[in-house]
């Protein structure tokens, strides 16, 4: 498989500490970026080539990964999004559902980031 670009949005170190050795574990060559909050990944998008995937937590402080996940499709229509969150709200399924994004419930395992994976094909 060739190398592809994965970027995660999550405010809690752990989160993405677990995600990216977990993607790592299974496709060593990705590039794996990672950012903590909204203002981070616009100021990224900005500059960088558009990602084979994008991971967002829902709760981060500032701007929600929901709200994001919307203005992210404005530059990048196509990049498949994952909402992985631990908020399972009817409201958040559904508004995924609105952007086109995948959801995947938190807590992050190697079966969620799977999951998560399997929205790039």
């Amino acid at each position: 498989m060739t190398s592809k670009t994965v970027l995660i949005v999550d405010d809690s170190r752990l989160s993405r500490m677990i995600i990216k050795a977990l993607i790592l574990e299974k496709y060593p060559d990705w590039q794996v970026m990672e950012t903590t909050n909204a203002e981070q990944t616009l100021s990224l998008v900005d500059t960088i080539e558009e990602p084979n995937l994008i991971t967002l937590d829902v709760n981060m402080p500032g701007m929600d990964g929901l709200s994001l996940a919307a203005i992210i499709r404005k530059t990048w229509e196509n990049v498949p999004i994952v909402i992985m969150t631990a908020n399972v709200q009817e409201s958040v399924s559904r508004k995924c559902a609105e952007l086109k994004v995948g959801f995947v419930e938190k807590p992050i395992t190697a079966d969620s980031v799977s999951k998560a994976l399997t929205y790039m094909e």
